[in-house]
């Protein structure tokens, strides 16, 4: 018997079917992928915080905040599914985790640490805080040579991503034109002209830079400002800006100077700091503007508002970064510079 030829209504019907069925199809599966993605981000979220994969108690709260997703998201599963879903997924999300995980810390953006230098051992050292404050806030900090070799400052300029700029040594009133005051303390002529030539490079290349301390002041007086060669017999102040250990308490506030990205990155007006140090910002540089200041007057922050991400501050975060979230959030801002 010959077959029977479908009128032309039925094939409509059947290819509206067919579009139907695609597309339940393609919504069916987008369902999914959003669920395994929920899953996932959770299961992430308890691995970063505990460092460790997720226990019994924390599988629970997963698949509780996962079905939480999907009730608003108004996806139907049985019951049953999510749970029998999640722990067949769990050994892969583990090990997308870990390949996540490792592909980050490969691709973390280089920091370079200006060394401190040790005059009297002929050596360069570091404070640990400021590498560890680099590295928590998503960072990998090099400590750099000392050098005034053109190349290898701008090789240096072209290989790291940021740079951060430490304490130390007094900087050199050579820099900003003026005599040396009995006050002033000792300065270092290589890390002033590593330094000098360094930063004047990354500028050139629009690089983040993070000035702490020294670092503020070397900023300043690279771009034409001045400095106080010695806070006590140059300025009448009662405020303690070089304080006794421990380092990481604070000594007094500063103001915090609205529509600037420290007032931006804190949401605050007053912000309590360490101090230690014995120079400071006298003339600012016209390249530069204040972010706070202490009460006395004092400039204790600066930018650059025409590059990227160029910050001096004068108290100490790298001290404080541990029990203090403002302080963290100093090197956390440097970092997300590097990444925008």
């Amino acid at each position: 018997m010959a077959k029977k030829k479908k009128s032309k209504t039925h094939k409509r019907i059947d290819g509206q079917l067919l579009q139907v069925n695609k597309k339940f199809s393609s919504l069916k599966q987008k369902q999914q992928q959003n669920i395994n993605e929920w899953l996932y981000q959770e299961y992430s979220a308890v691995y970063d915080e505990n460092g460790m994969p997720p226990d019994k108690d924390n599988d629970l709260d997963i698949i509780f905040n996962v079905a939480e997703k999907i009730s608003e998201a108004k996806i139907w599963l049985p019951d049953g599914e999510l749970e029998k879903y999640y722990y067949s997924r769990k050994n892969k999300f583990r090990s997308r985790y870990a390949k996540a995980s490792e592909k980050e810390l490969l691709n973390r953006p280089l920091i370079g640490l200006i060394p401190l230098v040790d005059d009297e051992r002929e050596s360069y050292w570091m404070l640990p805080g400021y590498m560890q404050g680099i590295i928590e806030a998503g960072g990998t900090p090099i400590m750099l040579p000392l050098t005034d070799n053109e190349y290898i400052i701008h090789q240096l300029a072209e290989k790291c991503d940021g740079f951060l700029f430490t304490g130390g040594h007094d900087v050199s009133p050579s820099l900003y034109g003026e005599n040396k005051l009995p006050e002033c303390g000792a300065c270092s002529k290589e890390r002033d002209e590593m330094e000098t030539m360094l930063l004047e490079r990354v500028i050139e290349l629009d690089k983040p830079v993070l000035g702490i301390c020294r670092g503020i002041q070397l900023i300043n007086a690279v771009l034409g400002g001045t400095l106080y060669q010695d806070l006590p017999t140059q300025i009448e102040s009662d405020l303690e800006h070089h304080q006794n250990p421990p380092y990481d308490k604070t000594i007094h506030n500063v103001s915090i100077i609205t529509d600037t990205p420290l007032y931006e990155l804190l949401q605050k007006d007053i912000l309590a700091v360490n101090s230690y140090h014995h120079q400071a910002v006298k003339k600012l540089s016209d390249q530069l503007l204040p972010m706070a200041k202490a009460d006395d007057g004092l400039i204790e922050a600066v930018y650059m508002p025409s590059k990227r991400f160029v910050w001096g501050i004068q108290w100490h975060p790298e001290f404080s970064y541990k029990g203090d979230e403002d302080s963290a959030k100093i090197f956390s801002a440097f970092i997300s510079a590097l990444k925008r």
